[in-house]
């Protein structure tokens, strides 16, 4: 099951946001909202009596925010993105079900995504991560439909430090990880860090560039808002933990 952690509560701040007047950049909140990959509602320890899958950091973030009682999804990963992206049902987008890699579909045009909706509400829209919307086409992938700027994977599943692509499990297909703006730059590379900690770490890096943590980087700071948007490719399958985690 896909799930969103407290990023539902961002998600109602934006909603606010969208259909607010334009206010100024001082009013406006920093959202982050993270989505995780394939975690089901019993794989929280907040959610399970029995704990089987310690997640402290997740658990101490819903005892001091707020936890929603009731929460639909879609149980693959395209539609889950399709909904959230455009507001919409998948089915009313075409993308009822996960996409295969080389797929030639994508997010229709038509429909405006919410990157485009808050960067006109004076925002910058970044994204990092899992998009797994299309990316045949430039216009497809994340600064195609709205977003400044990408770094992660386009499609499904992927190996964690190899970022190999794998139509079945014995033949992989493609290095899937693209560092991308909207002014077509990119570099298509195999990030050799666990994705885990390479999506962590360049999440870092934008909160920092807009004044937040000890390290803050003073000269790419903006006065505009930040929305981020950081989708982990984890607990998706294939399972690679990190060597401290093996144990």
């Amino acid at each position: 099951i896909q799930y969103s952690i407290c990023a539902l509560l961002a998600l109602s701040i934006f909603v606010e946001i969208v259909i607010a007047e334009k206010s100024t950049a001082v009013d406006q909140p920093n959202i982050v909202f993270v989505m995780l990959d394939d975690v089901g509602f019993a794989d929280l320890s907040y959610n399970n009596e029995q704990k089987m899958i310690p997640t402290p950091i997740l658990d101490n973030l819903v005892s001091n925010g707020i936890k929603f009682d009731w929460h639909y999804s879609h149980p693959t990963c395209t539609p889950s993105r399709a909904s959230l992206i455009t507001g919409k049902y998948s089915a009313n987008v075409g993308l009822a079900f996960a996409m295969l890699p080389g797929s030639p579909i994508g997010l229709p045009y038509e429909h405006r995504t919410l990157p485009q909706l808050i960067r006109e509400q004076g925002y910058t829209a970044k994204m990092v991560g899992k998009w797994h919307l299309g990316g045949a086409t430039w216009a497809q992938t994340p600064v195609g439909r709205g977003f400044e700027n990408h770094v992660g994977s386009f499609s499904y599943d992927l190996t964690s430090y190899g970022k190999q692509n794998f139509r079945d499990p014995w033949n992989a297909v493609a290095v899937d990880w693209m560092r991308s703006d909207e002014s077509r730059n990119f570099s298509h590379y195999a990030e050799p860090r666990h994705a885990t900690i390479a999506i962590t770490s360049e999440s870092m890096n934008i909160l920092q560039s807009v004044g937040f943590g000890d390290h803050s980087n003073t000269e790419t700071m903006t006065n505009k808002p930040l929305f981020l948007y950081t989708a982990y490719t984890a607990a998706h399958s294939p399972i690679e933990p990190t060597p401290e985690h093996e144990k």
